[in-house]
């Protein structure tokens, strides 16, 4: 039985490396999903046999990734399980999805944090000279898989412009962007989980305590205060306020989003509809700045009229 579970868990998640490693660019959502079949076997299985299925894949993958050349994916994958088996126990232990998804995006945040200054001092680097690098390398490699399929020459310089500009910007925020991009991670995969698997998995949580969930009140003020901060310092102060600006924000956002997922939930609207509504709205960038300020003014109006707000 647990080499059928070994067999599927590696299919599973081979067809979404898979889709990473032959779309360019696009492709890195692919990887967003990951941890998404970990965290399946772990809580579908005791603990024993679901490391034992999630290891022996993550090997497996591992091997055919350092053939073909992909030696940064076995860290990904590692990374993953953890992350994976984390939230599998907090999933058992019927932890509310709003805490769940908080926890799970501190310790993946911590996970990455450690390995950036681990790769970045093996280098001889500074953590943001590392990903500034990292990233110009990575468009480097998808100019030339466009290159190969033969785009115009001035494309590839626009995408090599473009590489060069991310990265040096990326030197600035690189903290706050691995927060809100391990949150998302977090997020999807414990949403997905739930929505897909409630039944088959037998999971205790409620997806409406997201839909009402709210940040504190209190970090209003930090936010207004790393705002004017923008413009009244430099230096590692400004630095700093950029990065809390950019968490703060995605914050807000993200309570935007809860409170769009509040109505369309109140309001009945089918499945297929409201798939298509997200798909839209996380793919555009005037969605979430509209997201952004309905959760930012929902401290002070209550959109959503409730008696009783879930803090966090």
């Amino acid at each position: 039985m647990i080499q059928k579970e070994i067999v599927r868990c590696l299919v599973w998640s081979g067809v979404l490396i898979a889709g990473t490693l032959i779309i360019p660019g696009v492709g890195i959502l692919f990887t967003i999903f990951i941890p998404l079949s970990f965290l399946y076997y772990f809580i579908k299985l005791d603990t024993y046999s679901g490391i034992t299925v999630v290891g022996a894949s993550i090997l497996i993958l591992s091997i055919i990734s350092v053939l073909i050349g992909a030696l940064w994916l076995p860290l990904i994958l590692i990374q993953f399980s953890i992350i994976s088996f984390l939230l599998s126990a907090l999933f058992k232990r019927g932890i509310a999805v709003p805490k769940m998804i908080w926890i799970g995006t501190l310790a993946m945040f911590f996970i990455n944090f450690l390995g950036i200054l681990f790769w970045s001092f093996k280098k001889g680097m500074g953590p943001g000279q590392f990903l500034s690098s990292y990233i110009t390398q990575q468009f480097e490699y998808i100019s030339e898989l466009y290159k190969n399929e033969g785009i115009s020459a001035d494309k590839l310089l626009t995408i090599k412009e473009y590489g060069n500009s991310l990265a040096q910007v990326a030197a600035l925020i690189y903290p706050s962007i691995m927060f809100l991009g391990c949150g998302v991670t977090v997020w999807l995969n414990v949403l997905l989980c739930h929505h897909l698997f409630q039944r088959s998995l037998d999971l205790t949580q409620e997806s409406s305590d997201l839909h009402t969930w709210s940040s504190p009140e209190v970090l209003i003020w930090p936010y207004i205060g790393a705002g004017f901060s923008l413009f009244l310092f430099s230096g590692v102060i400004k630095l700093i306020s950029i990065n809390l600006f950019i968490v703060l924000c995605g914050i807000y956002a993200f309570q935007g989003f809860n409170i769009l997922s509040f109505y369309l939930n109140k309001y009945r609207i089918q499945n297929l509809l409201k798939g298509l509504i997200y798909f839209f709205v996380f793919f555009q960038q005037i969605c979430w700045i509209l997201l952004l300020i309905a959760g930012l003014f929902d401290q002070w109006f209550n959109f959503r009229r409730l008696p009783g707000v879930s803090r966090a």
